[in-house]
């Protein structure tokens, strides 16, 4: 009896076999790529590999693998400014001194007797000055007032001191004699009118002997001296002046 041979037919291609040919192609890529890290990454980059051989390379081949070489950069040092005794410095010039005499000149008026001491007298006592200063002195115990009785019949004295023509700043020999006594009226602005300067002998510690005095005045610049004896207790006119606007006009006087 004759057998015949039954021809095998081929399997058709599942879903399965497809999965385990792309599994294993996988995984021989997986291989190929571990192989060619270990080749080319240095030792440091291989964490967690355990330690290689750096000597690693192809079979037959001679040539090592050498570790990449550090290649960092330093900055360069910034260098400060030489600062040797080459250097020299430079020194400017001293200008010259020069001494400056002065040339004297002619006095715009003499100044008569008497106002050098009567001005260092109100300085020293701390008086003030102004378009309008006046100034009593003498040179004894007793007690002399100055009055100056101003326009609108204001008085300035020894019992009104502060008035709207002037102030009396000081007022000397009251109680206590002392060695340089004076008097001193002045106001900053000379008010416009007419000015009656008056000097009083109030109390004497003399034993009744005439007392001399001297009395100056300043007006917008121009000074006026005047002197003077009181030999008993009364008061007396010294001196009349007008005021219109920066001038002075002088009358009645001693």
């Amino acid at each position: 009896m004759i057998r015949r041979r039954r021809r095998r037919l081929a399997r058709p291609l599942r879903w399965g076999d497809l999965r385990d040919a792309l599994w294993c192609s996988a995984g021989l890529h997986a291989v190929g790529l571990f192989a060619l890290t270990l080749l080319i990454l240095p030792r440091s980059s291989l964490v967690g590999f355990g330690p290689l051989d750096t000597t690693i390379g192809w079979a037959g081949d001679d040539t090592e693998l050498v570790a990449p070489i550090d290649t960092t950069v330093e900055a360069p040092v910034e260098h400060e400014p030489d600062q040797s005794d080459d250097t020299v410095p430079i020194v400017e010039p001293t200008p010259e001194r020069r001494t400056v005499v002065p040339v004297p000149r002619e006095p715009a008026s003499l100044e008569p007797s008497g106002w050098s001491e009567l001005q260092g007298r109100r300085a020293r006592a701390g008086g003030g000055s102004g378009e309008l200063t006046i100034t009593l002195g003498w040179d004894t115990g007793c007690d002399l007032d100055l009055h100056v009785r101003g326009p609108h019949g204001v008085h300035g004295y020894y019992r009104q001191r502060e008035t709207a023509i002037g102030l009396l700043d000081i007022d000397c020999n009251a109680r206590i004699p002392v060695d340089e006594p004076l008097e001193n009226f002045f106001s900053a602005r000379a008010i416009p009118g007419t000015y009656v300067i008056q000097v009083q002998r109030y109390r004497s510690r003399n034993g009744g002997q005439p007392v001399q005095f001297t009395v100056g005045v300043w007006v917008f610049g121009e000074r006026r001296l005047f002197t003077g004896e009181l030999d008993t207790e009364r008061e007396i006119t010294v001196a009349t002046f007008r005021v219109a606007g920066s001038h002075v006009t002088w009358s009645g006087s001693r």
